[in-house]
Order: structure tokens, then sequence, then C-alpha cells
């Protein structure tokens, strides 16, 4: 298991300690950063959300007057990063 995953585990374990189990292909993990949150969670075998307004905002032209990714740039870091999640949002918040 990658350095990364253990807290996938312990969401895991969590989970059923109050009765829910859910299939590794059925959780979605959410992070800001390629190398560890999205990484590890394909790693686990999980879904992976990107939000893009974290720590590789400025890599991907995000900008107080630019609030959406570039496409451009946003695939050369996945590129330069070797990982790809399953989407991208630009914005992203509890209600």
């Amino acid at each position: 298991m990658a350095d990364n995953q253990p807290i996938y585990v312990l969401a895991e374990n969590t989970n059923r300690k109050f009765g829910k189990e859910a299939q590794r292909n059925n959780i979605l993990a959410i992070g800001d950063s390629l190398q560890t949150d999205i990484a590890g969670a394909k790693s686990a075998g999980m879904s992976a959300l990107l939000t893009s307004f974290g720590i590789h905002a400025l890599d991907i032209g995000i900008t107080d007057t630019h609030l959406s990714p570039d496409a451009h740039l946003l695939h050369k870091l996945f590129k330069t990063y070797n990982i790809m999640p399953d989407a991208v949002v630009t914005d992203f918040f509890w209600t």
C-alpha cells in the first residue's frame, strides 16, 4: 500500500464503525493535490475529484481575474504528474 493511502483506510474503517460499507470503486475522494490526494485515491482504487482552487491553481492559470483552469495547462499538469483525476471542479463548498 502506498504511503498516502492510510487516510483512505481510516475513512473506510470509520464508515464501518457506523455500519456503512462502500466498495472502493463507489467512493469519491476529493483533493487539491495531484501528487498526494489524487494519486492516493487512484492507487487505492477510488474515484478522484480535483479541486482547481488549491495547490495547483497558479499552475493551471487560475488567478483573481481568471477563475477557470486553462485546459492546455491542466493537461500539461496531468502529464507532469502522470496522473489523471476523474473530474475537475472550479468551485467546491458545503452549504
